[in-house]
């Protein structure tokens, strides 16, 4: 779903595919590496909201080189070179240091032999990737006072940077979604948190809705950011809508995956169920 316009603006920024090599690898929690890249590609790197994304392209398996894509005057131009698919994915930065010219990739190690998951497991100092983008970012100077986020370790780094930013004073409930108890990792923000974490046995659909239920009320009047797993985003989705009466334009939601899906694209709208729920 889009942002809504009176209170969100998209800045464009010129797409750039950039050649950048891994500084460092950092393990954060058992399934989640943090990948440091750098090179001088990054001296004209833009990103100004916390949900930009990029796209990352990894070398085939045996070989140094990622295949980048042909960018022209309107963007990407082909996702094929010398007939064969680009291998591309959409992550969100961790952050992005200008004055050491470093990007931060957060990784989730999905279960199955994922390309992007396959990579970061093996990744080491030295190694290359390529980036394109951001495309552009959804600014705003709006302070809504309070907030829902929501989502899982996909959207880990988009919700830590959005409570980097939040206003000092403002109200946020946090419900995470994790694999286990060892994914778990403190947060901060100026705003006051309450957060729940939902670890997974199964699917969660039910507990998340629950746990999101209890805790929002029709008299809900700030913004509702959801991302995560298709499905379960749009559980969530539904709540709020038919259950609590949330205006659909103080609420943004991405399917970043869905469950069985490879290469799920996140752009696809999350649509309101026609049963109302699960």
């Amino acid at each position: 779903m889009t942002y809504d316009s009176r209170w969100f603006r998209m800045v464009r920024h010129s797409l750039k595919a950039r050649r950048l090599r891994v500084a460092s690898v950092e393990p954060l929690t058992p399934r989640m590496r943090r990948v440091v890249l750098a090179g001088p590609d990054l001296a004209d790197f833009t990103s100004l909201a916390p949900e930009d994304h990029v796209k990352l392209f990894f070398p085939r398996p045996g070989e140094a080189h990622a295949d980048l894509p042909l960018v022209g005057p309107l963007g990407m131009v082909a996702n094929r070179l010398g007939g064969r698919k680009l291998q591309g994915r959409d992550y969100t930065p961790h952050g992005f240091d200008a004055a050491r010219q470093e990007l931060s990739i957060d990784f989730f190690l999905h279960d199955g032999e994922g390309v992007a998951s396959s990579w970061v497991a093996r990744a080491k100092t030295g190694d290359e990737l390529g980036v394109l983008g951001p495309r552009g970012s959804y600014v705003t100077s709006e302070r809504f006072g309070e907030y829902l986020l929501v989502g899982d370790e996909t959207a880990l780094p988009e919700i830590e940077g959005r409570l980097r930013v939040l206003e000092a004073g403002s109200r946020a409930l946090v419900v995470l979604v994790a694999s286990s108890e060892l994914e778990r990792r403190a947060l901060t923000s100026p705003a006051h948190l309450d957060v729940r974490w939902i670890f997974r046995n199964g699917r969660v659909g039910a507990e998340l809705v629950r746990t999101v239920a209890d805790r929002v009320q029709s008299s809900f009047a700030g913004f509702a950011w959801l991302a995560g797993e298709a499905e379960e985003v749009r559980g969530v989705y539904d709540l709020l809508v038919r259950a609590r009466g949330v205006e659909r334009r103080r609420i943004h939601a991405s399917g970043h995956w869905k469950q069985g899906v490879e290469n799920h694209d996140h752009h696809s709208v999350i649509e309101i169920s026609r049963d109302g729920g699960r």
